[in-house]
């Protein structure tokens, strides 16, 4: 078993066990204020083939996003409701976590959500996430839904690579 490199107290640096697809190197990082669920993520984006780091705190994640060239996010809204006392503090936090990440980066934003919050799938969804999961999810799916980002990964930089060749021009049509 491969125990994490710890960076700082509040994040944790690990390197992709496996390669799926490509041999590019991509980088994730998790926020999830629940241990247990952020080394589950981690894990599940490992074997995926993603460079993971693992972060408890959201205003360190924003320091981190700025520090580092990511490719996905994958945010833990649902953990910070299973306690109130985290709630309280860390639900505000992630929430403008998202915001930033959505705003200011190109990346792709994984949010599991609230199972009894539609009015927060609205958010996020408005936000633009490339995925929002309400309720818990973990094991193959989570696995398989890290390779489907590294699958996305690897089209966008496909059509972005096309674009780049013809110019970035586009066609445009004359109504007679």
């Amino acid at each position: 078993m491969h125990l994490p490199r710890q960076v700082s107290l509040a994040t944790t640096h690990v390197p992709p066990a496996t390669a799926v697809g490509t041999t590019q190197t991509l980088h994730c990082l998790i926020v999830a204020t629940d241990e247990a669920r952020r080394e589950n993520f981690g894990f599940a984006a490992r074997e995926g083939g993603w460079d993971v780091t693992l972060c408890c705190e959201p205003e360190a994640a924003i320091a981190l996003a700025r520090q580092r060239l990511l490719q996905m996010a994958i945010i833990d809204l649902s953990g910070a409701a299973t306690d109130e006392a985290v709630n309280a503090a860390d639900s505000p936090a992630l929430r403008f976590l998202i915001e930033q990440l959505a705003c200011t980066s190109r990346m792709l934003l994984l949010v599991c959500g609230n199972l009894d919050d539609p009015c927060e799938e609205v958010w996020a969804r408005h936000l633009g996430v490339w995925m929002y999961l309400p309720g818990a999810i973990d094991g193959a799916e989570l696995v398989g839904l890290c390779v489907a980002a590294r699958e996305t990964i690897d089209r966008l930089a496909v059509v972005a690579r096309s674009r780049a060749t013809r110019g970035g021009e586009r066609k445009t049509f004359r109504l007679s």
